[in-house]
């Protein structure tokens, strides 16, 4: 197998929101490397400092921890880095003289056509859903999303949240993970307190544990140790629901609401499972506190905060590195539990980017993985639409090329010997097998790279002004994220038919017919 280098510095390595790059170093692909969590290295000031500025601190301790972060193993890189790209804001020394933008593909038409694909039969039940919710005076349409890196940062599923709800109603914070799940995360609809919990999971979850959809489990049993989460929306919290998981080592979990007494939740039981508790509560509140009573190990697997209006409730858990056989590892039980509690009306897949960078992957192989969970996740949840997002395009280099002196990206691999970023060829056939099989099972299809005008759109896109994607190729700064999202929002839009919101809600935007369109001046714009 031909091994080639990632981008290089501190993009070589990163998990693409949905993808697997390769270390700038060894050429390893990082879907081997598990990622480990990254609390207190002593690196990580100069590591934000050095992704930020693309310039080590000052001094000469820092200047050495920066020249050492090429070494460090690509599965530290992709959960150190990840994060942190979609949220920085673009520098000037990453912007290339003079002004440009990025193509951005036309907008689709139809169920059939363009970027959404199976929309009409696939999305059936969603549609139904926002329709009935337009017209009642009360109720909630519930979406969940699971993904890689693109996922985990939010910035795409936090704008099309917004997106949503702003056309719709906003009825709560919705799900997260139990706690961190990755260190400096963004999120856009809870402020999670200071807390000491151990929080495990990803990657290295193994077969067996137990492990909801969330991907993740925070353990404590010291009391005292409190884990909050403070709602970022208007209304406040009305009702809480928790996975837990339970077993015979399981103590009580005490549950506060704005620092008042809700709920004692005992979690010892004759074998180990995963339990959805719901929490009621009698006060609407803004703060909820989870912590430990001292009578045992208290394990934590997902929280999700509702509210009192009507609206949708948005969402979605990711797995830096992850691919979509994760899910296997998962418990099955308890995923079922959570399903059946939460009866989502949309299921959102987001997986691809770390498939389509592994050179030795079989077709055949991720066909028939891919078919199986999406027929594991139609008997779970026989009544949801599902929805498959499939990868963004993102760029690589051929082994020894500086990133610093290419500029170009071609189509296809470049002849060897010649230096250009290229989609890596197993990208479109991941993106092909996911729409085929999507089709199959009666899901809807998403093609998330159809936004950016195809291969090299990454490359185009780092390249505007402000940049839209980060240096390594695969992952994007919140506004490359954010422009994803609307283009997601204004196709469900155009399929679900809705009248044009009224006067100063946010609504999908209508071109006129137009050859293509380009981001400019921050708004899409038409080409005539």
């Amino acid at each position: 197998m031909d091994r080639e280098s990632g981008p290089s510095g501190a993009a070589a390595a990163v998990e693409p929101a949905v993808t697997r790059v390769r270390h700038p170093r060894d050429g390893r692909g990082c879907w081997n490397r598990p990622s480990r969590m990254f609390a207190a290295q002593p690196w990580m000031p100069t590591l934000i400092n050095f992704l930020h500025t693309g310039r080590p601190a000052h001094g000469s301790a820092s200047a050495c921890a920066a020249g050492k972060l090429a070494g460090l193993p690509a599965g530290l890189w992709a959960v150190a880095a990840v994060a942190l790209f979609a949220a920085l804001p673009a520098h000037a020394a990453d912007r290339p003289s003079g002004s440009r933008t990025p193509p951005v593909a036309e907008k689709g038409h139809g169920q059939d056509t363009g970027r959404l694909a199976g929309g009409q039969r696939g999305l059936a039940t969603f549609m139904a859903a926002l329709t009935k919710l337009e017209r009642a005076p009360r109720g909630t349409v519930q979406i969940l999303q699971i993904g890689d890196s693109h996922t985990a940062g939010n910035h795409f599923s936090g704008a099309l949240r917004t997106l949503l709800q702003g056309r719709f109603g906003d009825a709560g914070p919705g799900g997260f993970p139990p706690g961190p799940s990755y260190k400096g995360l963004y999120s856009p609809t809870v402020t999670l307190g200071p807390q000491s919990w151990t929080v495990s999971g990803g990657l290295e979850v193994k077969s067996g544990d137990i492990v909801g959809f969330s991907g993740f489990q925070a353990t404590s049993a010291q009391p005292g140790n409190a884990l909050s989460f403070e709602s970022k929306g208007d209304a406040p919290v009305t009702a809480v629901s928790l996975t837990l998981a339970a077993g015979p080592a399981g103590g009580t979990l005490l549950v506060e609401a704005d620092g008042k007494p809700v709920r004692s939740v005992p979690t010892k039981g004759p074998r180990e499972t995963g339990v959805v508790v719901p929490v009621p509560l009698a006060q609407p509140a803004r703060t909820i506190t989870l912590s430990p009573k001292g009578d045992g190990r208290v394990t934590l697997l997902r929280v999700s905060l509702k509210g009192g209006n009507k609206g949708i409730l948005y969402e979605s858990h990711g797995v830096i590195g992850a691919t979509a056989t994760l899910m296997r590892r998962w418990h099955e039980p308890t995923v079922a539990a959570e399903l059946q509690a939460l009866r989502p009306e949309l299921i959102i897949l987001a997986f691809g980017t770390n498939e389509g960078f592994n050179a030795s992957l079989s077709a055949d192989d991720y066909r028939t993985a891919f078919r199986e969970r999406l027929a594991v996740l139609r008997r779970q949840a026989p009544w949801a639409s599902i929805l498959v997002i499939g990868p963004p395009d993102a760029n690589r280099l051929p082994k020894g090329c500086p990133p610093e002196a290419t500029a170009s990206c071609a189509s296809v691999r470049p002849q060897s010997g010649s230096c250009a970023w290229y989609p890596p060829p197993e990208l479109a056939t991941v993106r092909t097998i996911q729409r085929s099989e999507a089709l199959s099972a009666g899901a809807a299809f998403w093609d998330w790279s159809a936004v950016m005008g195809g291969a090299c759109g990454t490359h185009d896109w780092g390249k505007a002004t402000p940049a839209l994607a980060a240096p390594d190729h695969v992952h994007f700064r919140a506004e490359g994220y954010r422009m994803a999202a609307e283009a997601l929002f204004n196709d469900i839009m155009e399929l679900h038919q809705a009248p044009p919101p009224a006067r100063g809600k946010p609504g999908p935007i209508r071109l006129p017919d137009c050859r293509g369109t380009v981001y400019l001046n921050g708004s899409i714009q038409c080409l005539r």
